[in-house]
């Protein structure tokens, strides 16, 4: 880099945190891409991409529709803009929701993982490969890779992922935490602090125009991918 030859070095893999820990700054020498499982609609363009779904009308724009419309109507304190765009975009969607609801359905259950969807492009729908190659990945990404980084329990580290999957978009209550884990309070939150660090889960603070109100009141808590979410609980 310093001697300007033209050359990019890409290093990629599974495991943020084996990649993150240890590793110096490279300050100015560096870009980090973190690629978290697809959404939903990213699953729709990757599979419309690849022939394997036929829809008429443009979901990119009108995605970007509503996400403008949803930040006016925050800024501006009237959710009449996007009232607007939400009633126009059902009118769009209505001639592909026959084949929009059993894509929503798929994805609520086996997620937005790449190679998964890769898959059910080219053989169909196997739920029971999505479940095998998810709870492959939870074990690895839980009670491997994150729980040697941070020198913690496996068997707590997971115990405290089932937990926050089983709650998952709840509040976050430490108390309850702590009392299922059967940990300190202290202990309990270095763990969530870490499945955060590990991108396997992330939280969201209270909304509100006090930051310090914001920050006393309880977050909410998420598993990034619906089907990692359904392997850690085992309902997929």
């Amino acid at each position: 880099y310093d001697l300007d030859y033209e050359i990019v070095f890409t290093i990629t893999g599974s495991s943020s945190a084996k990649i993150t820990a240890g590793s110096e700054s490279l300050l100015g020498r560096i870009i980090d891409r973190n690629m978290l499982p697809l959404k939903f609609s990213e699953t729709i363009k990757m599979k419309r991409e690849c022939g394997d779904i036929d829809l008429e009308m443009e979901h990119q724009k009108n995605k970007h529709i509503m996400k403008s419309s949803f930040e006016k109507a925050i800024k501006q304190e009237n959710p009449e803009e996007l009232y607007r765009a939400f009633t126009k975009n059902t009118s769009f969607l209505r001639n592909d929701k026959s084949k929009i609801k059993p894509e929503l359905e798929r994805y609520l259950k086996r997620g937005g993982y790449p190679r998964i969807i890769q898959k059910e492009i080219e053989d169909g729908l196997d739920l029971d490969y999505a479940s095998r190659k998810l709870e492959n990945d939870a074990e690895k990404a839980i009670q491997k890779d994150a729980s040697e980084i941070y020198d913690v329990s496996p068997e707590k580290l997971m115990k405290i992922a089932i937990f926050i999957a089983d709650n998952t978009a709840q509040k976050l209550v430490k108390s309850s935490l702590s009392d299922f884990v059967g940990v300190a309070g202290s202990t309990a939150a270095r763990y969530v602090d870490h499945l955060e660090e590990a991108y396997i889960i992330h939280r969201s603070k209270h909304y509100s125009n006090s930051a310090a109100s914001s920050e006393r009141k309880q977050q909410k808590s998420y598993i990034w991918d619906p089907g990692f979410r359904n392997a850690i609980v085992g309902s997929l």
